[in-house]
């Protein structure tokens, strides 16, 4: 072992058997004013299931580059606005569109017996 290996090893347990300056104890005072607003707003006044409710329900599957993707955006700016918020559409192509046709998926059960639904 070299000199400098022995002398870094010292050096290292010097460093770690020194022992820790004890934390001191903080004062913390919290102010629960702004947390009781925020909960109020939240349990009373909060427009989150109705707006979850008319993007699922009424606007529905929002595929990109759909007509209802664009519904969604510009429904949401909407939104934005009424709350407040200066926002705007950035425009840009994704290529073509979709639409979702009628689906047909197959299930297989562990006993080997198929269950076929076209949705």
């Amino acid at each position: 072992m070299s000199r400098g290996s022995v002398v870094a090893a010292a050096a290292a347990v010097v460093a770690l058997s020194a022992a820790p300056a004890p934390a001191r104890a903080q004062d913390l005072a919290v102010d629960t004013t702004g947390a009781a607003a925020l909960i109020d707003q939240a349990l009373n006044r909060s427009e989150v299931m109705r707006n979850l409710e008319y993007l699922t329900d009424v606007i529905g599957p929002r595929l990109t580059g759909s007509p209802a993707a664009r519904r969604a955006n510009e429904w949401t700016l909407e939104r934005f606005t009424a709350y407040g918020l200066n926002g705007h559409l950035e425009p840009w192509t994704f290529g073509g569109t979709w639409t979702r046709g009628s689906m047909c998926p197959r299930t297989s059960t562990a006993r080997g017996v198929r269950s076929v639904r076209t949705l």
